[in-house]
């Protein structure tokens, strides 16, 4: 059996970019699910609304943006490194969130934390 998903982020190593459909073993697609690299991909409407029900509704509206430190500008370039999501954000590598121009360790660390804790 294979779990079909969509990158939000890109991978492990960087294999996908984001948006980018791949089938996965159930037990990676877990991971990914749970480490804000993909979602399933809900085929009917009523798959749908059952995502979007399970999805923490703070957590469902939450943007990058509305963490503090991360305006617009900065929450555009977040998403250019494949990080679309607070979940995702929680995630990811500092160093990588760090080689932003103009951010550092410390600044990419803080807004880790913060994503964690929202």
């Amino acid at each position: 059996m294979r779990v079909r998903m969509v990158t939000r982020a890109a991978g492990p190593g960087h294999s996908y970019r984001p948006g980018q459909v791949v089938d996965l073993d159930p037990q990676t697609a877990l991971a990914w699910l749970q480490a804000g690299y993909a979602e399933p991909i809900a085929s009917t409407p009523a798959q749908q609304r059952e995502q979007a029900v399970k999805s923490p509704p703070e957590r469902r509206n939450l943007e990058l943006q509305d963490l503090p430190g991360i305006g617009p500008a900065r929450a555009t370039e977040l998403r250019e490194l494949g990080i679309f999501s607070v979940g995702a954000l929680a995630t990811a590598d500092p160093e990588l969130i760090a080689s932003i121009d103009g951010v550092g360790l410390a600044t990419a660390r803080r807004w880790i934390e913060a994503a964690q804790e929202a």
